[in-house]
């Protein structure tokens, strides 16, 4: 196999760490797994290891309850030299069989790195912070609960988590994955969302052309990038738990190349399927892109609240 990971394969080492999360069975660990994986987490420390890591995730939360796990806001890069990162936000919901009416939430953010180990891409650490949690807390004894919706205050534990140091785009900047424009312009989102939620602005400006605009409810219209980042910046401390998960519904790429636009729906935990298990999103957005300097950024953004699923869509497929 080749030393650069292709985006494919790195989401699919994701999502076999997720699945066996959520299966509590690990019988293929090995098989994405390096030998001497690392997790650093605040919910449960740090530990080096495959069977000491795998114990953390082998945790009271199975007792009698069915864990159900679901990602967004996917990112992957690779140094084109054996070592990659796949990113991702994770929404998990805990219910006691059989009802499948959720008791107990959470969120968290997962950055794992990846390298090449001989034969095959292999998970070598895992970087998970839980962002909240919500609901039968006595379902996470094992668990350090996140310091709540107050945000960290003197004497929490330091961050796990630090984007300026932790992030994807800060850890590997220069990212020799082969993507096609319509999957460089769905990162934009996973840019966005990570840098206003991790509060990265330097991160987070880089997703807006200087001359943007759009309708940001419930701020309403504002225009330019200093009016735009400012404005979020102090918005967003208000809600310092806050996760924007968004999935891309439609990518129209113009036929210069240079122009896009972009649906994406967005993600509400508590409400995250509808009762036949379908993806609901709780509002869209319309996006205007421009590529500018070989980076993709939002020319307009348009938040629009309201509730619906994927077969009752905001625009014409």
């Amino acid at each position: 196999m080749s030393r650069l990971i292709t985006r494919a394969a790195a989401l699919n080492l994701l999502h076999q760490l997720t699945r066996s999360w959520a299966a509590n069975d690990w019988t293929a660990r090995e098989a994405f797994l390096s030998a001497d994986v690392a997790l650093r987490s605040d919910h449960k420390g740090n530990h080096e290891g495959r069977d000491s890591v795998i114990a953390q995730f082998e945790d009271s939360i199975h007792q009698d309850r069915r864990l159900f796990l679901d990602t967004t806001n996917h990112y992957v890069t690779a140094d084109g030299k054996g070592r990659a990162i796949v990113s991702a936000y994770g929404y998990g919901e805990l219910s006691q069989p059989p009802s499948r009416s959720p008791t107990t939430a959470f969120g968290n953010v997962m950055r794992l790195r990846l390298a090449w180990c001989g034969e095959d891409w292999k998970i070598t650490e895992i970087l998970l912070s839980v962002v909240w949690v919500e609901g039968d807390t006595q379902a996470l004894t094992d668990w350090k609960l996140p310091p709540g919706q107050q945000g960290w205050r003197p004497g929490d534990a330091p961050p796990t988590l630090v984007s300026e140091l932790d992030s994807p785009w800060a850890v590997m900047p220069d990212n020799q994955v082969q993507a096609s424009e319509v999957e460089k312009i769905a990162d934009t989102y996973s840019r966005y969302a990570w840098g206003i939620d991790q509060n990265d602005i330097a991160l987070f400006k880089t997703t807006y052309t200087n001359d943007a605009s759009g309708l940001f409810p419930p701020l309403g219209p504002l225009s330019g990038l200093h009016e735009i980042v400012g404005s979020l910046k102090a918005f967003r401390r208000l809600w310092p738990w806050m996760q924007h998960h968004g999935e891309p519904l439609k990518i129209t790429l113009a036929d210069d190349g240079q122009q896009a636009e972009m649906w994406v729906g967005r993600r509400i935990p508590g409400r995250w399927v509808n009762e036949q298990d379908e993806r609901l999103y709780g509002a869209h957005y319309r996006l205007e892109l421009v590529k500018d300097d070989g980076l993709w950024k939002f020319r307009w953004s348009e938040y629009v609240p309201g509730w619906f699923d994927d077969t009752a869509l905001p625009f014409t497929p």
